[in-house]
């Protein structure tokens, strides 16, 4: 084995423990040829280092860290002692257990023999059969620091009248053990965090979805979630309106989005995170009549909601309620076991089309905040809305497609289906050729097909 643990076979080793760990246990033998099968001893000063570089591997880059046994077996081999290496991985108690490599987190398992990435469901079915606690309220090897929650503890104070957030408020939010250890979930608010799992996404879209590549701005942070919160915020607020409304009686507050309903959507995105699943980000999109704030994993208890408009009817229990009592605790959300008041009480007097919804598909699940400047409201992708075209383009049935294909995409087949017309062909060069080379319709190749989309810029909402 390399002394190096970023190598590539001190990586195949660690991920062969951690897969054991996480499927029915089992052990690695260092000393073997792998393809002959065959004996192939070490001497005394190589099994020493095979057993230091084993326990080092493990207490740095596994979580929870494996506890193995190791054991050096004497065989003769050419007339001398040689020894081969035993490193017993037991099935882990605190399923999944997680490997860091190269900056990033994964969970392997054993499958047909192999080592492999764990799937989304299969990370599901390691939580859900564990017997343990959220990912979030499990308990590190770190100590606590005051000094590395200067952002936490001035947030709290704030919020508290300047009151000093304790070590026992501390202890019973599940933030740190009795013997002062951090859970999993306190290591999401240190200052200077560089957990891949903090990372958020914002993307602000000049139309109604992702249709295209065209996006107008985005930014990605990492760290302390109360810093990425923040962020999130600030982006969400820099493009979006915020001012005030004159009245007869004076002038209210006029928003988009109301700042305390976006700050409780994001809360909540961090708390329903699953924070097993790799490679994935809570992400925020700005579209032009809404807010759709996405978390990782989908909510537990409702696994079929889907354009959920009666918030009061989504499940309120938190997936990591560590991070939602710190959450609550200064102020950003309710309780753990509360919904969205806040939300709710924000959205009290809009009518049906401008009204927040919750949706659960299984892999991840999202809150749209629609825009209340935004007068028409959130329209179904299904409507053809009314549109204003300057100039009027020619031909009695451009308006109609415009009119289809401005809430998103649509291929041929759609197109021709909703206007009636048999002949494809006649369709692409005689109604969709003219408008694209005149800039009312974008065009882009996807699998072979050609989707169409109205520009926003020559085209708007009546």
């Amino acid at each position: 084995m390399s002394g190096d643990p970023d190598s590539e076979e001190g990586c195949s080793w660690l991920r062969a423990l951690v897969a054991f760990a996480n499927t029915q246990g089992g052990s690695l033998c260092v000393g073997m040829d792998s393809r002959t099968r065959m004996a192939k001893p070490l001497s005394q000063e190589e099994a020493d280092r095979v057993q230091l570089l084993a326990w080092r591997l493990l207490s740095e880059r596994s979580e929870p860290v494996l506890r193995p046994r190791i054991e050096a077996i004497p065989i003769a081999s050419k007339g001398e002692i040689g020894y081969l290496v035993e490193i017993c991985v037991e099935k882990s108690k605190r399923p999944p257990v997680v490997i860091r490599e190269r900056g990033s987190s994964a969970i392997y398992i054993r499958r047909a023999g192999r080592n492999v990435l764990a799937s989304g469901e299969e990370i599901r079915f390691l939580v859900q059969n564990s017997g343990q606690a959220a990912y979030d309220s499990l308990f590190t090897e770190e100590v606590y620091d005051p000094s590395e929650f200067r952002r936490l503890r001035k947030e709290y104070a704030k919020s508290h009248n300047g009151e000093e957030l304790s070590v026992r408020d501390l202890i019973s939010m599940g933030f740190l053990s009795p013997d002062g250890h951090l859970s999993r979930g306190a290591l999401l608010f240190r200052d200077g965090e560089s957990d891949p799992r903090t990372l958020l996404v914002c993307t602000h879209y000049p139309g109604f979805d992702k249709g295209s590549d065209l996006f107008l701005a985005t930014r990605a942070r990492k760290g302390c979630l109360l810093d990425v919160i923040e962020a999130a915020l600030s982006f969400v607020r820099e493009r979006s309106a915020s001012g005030f409304r004159k009245t007869e009686d004076g002038q209210v507050d006029a928003f988009s989005y109301p700042p305390m309903a976006v700050r409780e959507a994001l809360a909540h995105a961090f708390c329903q995170r699953n924070y097993y699943l790799q490679g994935r980000q809570v992400e925020v999109n700005v579209y032009r009549d809404r807010l759709e704030i996405v978390s990782p994993g989908s909510l537990p208890d409702c696994p079929d909601a889907s354009g959920e408009r009666d918030l009061g009817r989504v499940p309120p229990g938190k997936r990591n309620k560590v991070l939602a009592k710190m959450l609550s605790a200064l102020g950003m959300m309710e309780g753990e076991e509360s919904g969205f008041p806040r939300m709710e009480s924000a959205y009290r007097d809009a009518d049906f089309r401008h009204r927040p919804f919750f949706g659960n598909d299984g892999f991840s699940s999202a809150l749209t905040l629609p825009d209340l400047e935004y007068a028409p409201g959130l329209l179904s992708d299904r409507e053809s809305p009314a549109i204003v075209v300057r100039p009027a383009p020619k031909g009695a049935r451009s308006v109609p497609v415009l009119s289809f294909c401005f809430l998103r995409e649509r291929n041929i087949g759609e197109i021709a289906n909703h206007l009636g017309l048999s002949s494809a062909s006649y369709l692409r060069s005689r109604i969709l050729r003219p408008l694209v080379e005149e800039g009312y319709l974008l065009r882009r190749s996807a699998a072979g097909k050609f989707l169409y989309r109205t520009n926003p810029a020559k085209v708007t909402l009546e």
